[in-house]
């Protein structure tokens, strides 16, 4: 038996990324280039912002309060990012650095 899902609201979910608040030439903005960079929705943006108003220290390298909880943090982050893709964290192969290599690695 067929499923329906829910219409996607585009107008709540445009809501959602300030960017696109704006008009350019007289027309709501709409952004294609995202394989340059992508836009962020306010949820994003507003984590960056407690991130280095509160908490901007390097992760795993320091000894001090703001590393500490920086390091709380991405690893509360990084285990619930392995949970929703089946992987168990601490049988990962260690830290990679760069996206392709991150990417390349859970590919194979």
């Amino acid at each position: 038996m067929p499923t329906t899902s829910p219409r996607l609201d585009r107008m709540a979910l445009r809501a959602q990324f300030p960017a696109l608040a704006q008009e350019v030439g007289g027309h709501p903005l709409v952004y294609l280039d995202n394989a340059a960079t992508s836009q962020k929705p306010q949820s994003v943006l507003d984590a960056l912002a407690a991130y280095y108003e509160d908490d901007n220290a390097n992760v795993h390298r320091g000894i001090h309060e703001l590393s500490r909880r920086a390091t709380t943090a991405f690893e509360v982050h990084r285990r619930a990012r392995f949970g929703r893709v089946g992987v168990d964290p601490r049988h990962h192969g260690g830290h990679q650095s760069g996206g392709k290599q991150l990417g390349y690695g859970h590919i194979g």
